[in-house]
């Protein structure tokens, strides 16, 4: 017979007030998101607040049908990407450039001296910035194609494969960039006050999330590239 499909994602529209929220969000990164779980028992759900998922990974939810803008007729997963990319991309030039500033000033508790003719602090420096810069510029490309096919759905799984990909290779530039800043920080860049920890927690933690798992993107991206069937999960 035929192999096993898999079955047919949904999205749903529920009021807010039939939810309940449980209080599980205790992590090293990104706590100010309270991305706590949500729980609905019993809730009926009316057939027109259901959307099958699977026209959304083309570009061609429901919603492109109806408004005029590239958000509802963007390619879900890649769209999906972009956007949480956003706030690691701003985070790491933020940074970035912080610890440029902190360097201007910065003491040796042992030595007195200023660390700004430290050789090693100035290559982390540049390494950091070329890495913040290249995501800025990667992400700029990224979110431009995404938006000009919208244009024209659907979205061929080549193209979003791709997408994908250049999605997890940019989160990966991002937390390696401030890994490499709060590595040659010293005690005092991972004090509770220091936007250099912060910037260390959030996005590695961000860059854990499934989207940007290099693994299956890049696995994903490489089968395009040279003619094979993609994995059960899609782009």
């Amino acid at each position: 017979g035929e192999p096993p499909r898999p079955p047919t994602v949904h999205m749903f529209a529920m009021p807010w007030q039939d939810a309940k929220l449980e209080d599980t969000w205790y992590t090293s990164g990104m706590a100010a998101t309270s991305s706590h779980d949500v729980v609905f028992d019993n809730v009926f759900i009316p057939a027109h607040r259901v959307m099958d998922a699977t026209p959304a990974r083309t570009g061609e939810a429901e919603g492109g049908k109806i408004h005029n803008s590239s958000i509802y007729s963007s390619a879900f997963t890649p769209m999906l990407a972009v956007s949480a990319l956003s706030a690691m991309v701003a985070g790491t030039l933020g940074v970035s450039a912080h610890a440029v500033e902190r360097a201007q000033t910065f003491l040796s508790t042992y030595s007195g001296k200023s660390s700004v003719d430290n050789p090693a602090l100035q290559i982390r420096l540049a390494k950091a910035d070329l890495a913040a810069q290249t995501a800025s510029t990667m992400i700029d490309t990224l979110a431009a194609e995404i938006e000009a096919d919208a244009l024209a759905p659907p979205v061929p799984i080549e193209r979003r494969a791709r997408q994908r990909a250049m999605s997890s290779f940019i989160a990966s530039m991002c937390r390696d960039a401030v890994t490499l800043l709060a590595q040659g920080a010293g005690a005092s860049g991972h004090m509770s006050d220091s936007p250099i920890q912060r910037a260390f927690r959030d996005i590695n933690m961000a860059s854990c999330h499934v989207v940007f798992d290099q693994d299956p993107t890049m696995e994903l991206h490489g089968k395009m590239l040279v003619g094979r069937p993609p994995p059960v999960i899609l782009a």
